[in-house]
């Protein structure tokens, strides 16, 4: 009789093990997938616009750069979304922004 109660608990617990990895384990592990892929994308993202700010030379071609990019990024199988296109965006200004910073820098240094 106390082999069925035996057995009863050894299903009672891997019920709740289950239930307990299905619960918690299981949303953790696949957040933390989802930012290494995040990661790894947006460190591809901004390699590809500095990539293209070399290839292609000149201003006002912005949008055959983005579409160098998005090219690039689906040649090493990286689905291009809306989020990705905002990133790449994104990448776009911040590299903006610092060579922004950079000319006034360079402005000040000439002046003095």
């Amino acid at each position: 009789m106390s082999d069925v109660y035996g057995t009863y608990i050894l299903d009672a617990i891997l019920i709740i093990g289950f239930t307990l990895y299905v619960r918690y384990a299981a949303p953790y592990i696949t957040s933390i997938a989802k930012v290494k892929n995040f990661d790894f994308i947006s460190g591809w993202v901004d390699k590809a616009v500095d990539a293209a700010e070399q290839v292609i030379k000149g201003s006002g071609l912005g949008e055959e750069k983005k579409d160098w990019v998005i090219q690039l990024l689906e040649s090493i199988g990286i689905i291009v979304d809306d989020a990705v296109i905002a990133l790449i965006e994104a990448a776009v200004k911040a590299m903006n922004d610092t060579n922004v910073v950079i000319q006034d820098a360079a402005n000040d240094v000439i002046k003095v």
